[in-house]
């Protein structure tokens, strides 16, 4: 059994755990769930043993709880993300919950979350004539967080450009075009 690193487009490490045919009966190469190479190493102990059991190499997917029983008030989200963030963010956040997450993601297994959803949420916002980013950007949260604690194996591929960025802002004004700004306040201008 081997652990195999690999690169994405982004630079991205991945790590694969490689089960040679002679082991499982047919190779399996499958990118593990921790992407340290510690948490590869043990995940590939883990399948080893269970190789060794007689068992399937990998576990079949737990059931994954629904992004309502993630985010909710006893939610794992709630209860270890929510506190790291400024009074005015989680306060935003909770609002969010009512007005977008739980009413259209609500009763979605976090696991079935794809890039089609994303963008099927997307179009709902933009057919109530709401800004995306700021509910797409908490979904995106809300995935890296359901990632670092264990509920999904790993976060959906995220649409590009659903998400506009700010633009660049334009150079300050010199020093004389804020002095002869003021002076025109002064006058009336």
């Amino acid at each position: 059994m081997n652990l195999v690193k690999r690169y994405k487009k982004r630079g991205e490490l991945v790590w694969f755990i490689d089960i040679p045919k002679k082991l499982a009966g047919k190779r399996v190469l499958r990118m593990a769930a921790g992407q340290t190479r510690a948490l590869a190493e043990q995940e590939a102990r883990q399948c080893l043993a269970r190789i060794l059991d007689g068992k399937q190499p990998f576990e079949t997917e737990h059931d994954c709880i629904t992004v309502r029983e993630f985010v909710g008030e006893e939610g794992k989200f709630t209860k270890l993300y929510r506190p790291k963030f400024k009074p005015s963010t989680a306060q935003r956040y909770r609002d969010l919950d009512g007005q977008f997450l739980l009413p259209l993601l609500g009763d979605h297994k976090l696991n079935e979350i794809d890039t089609q959803t994303i963008l099927r949420a997307h179009a709902a916002l933009k057919a109530k004539e709401l800004v995306p980013k700021g509910p797409l950007v908490y979904l995106r949260t809300v995935l890296n967080a359901a990632v670092e604690c264990g509920e999904l194996a790993r976060k959906p591929e995220w649409p590009k450009g659903i998400i506009s960025h700010a633009k660049k802002l334009p150079s300050c004004p010199t020093d004389a075009d804020v002095e002869r700004y003021l002076e025109g306040a002064k006058a009336g201008k």
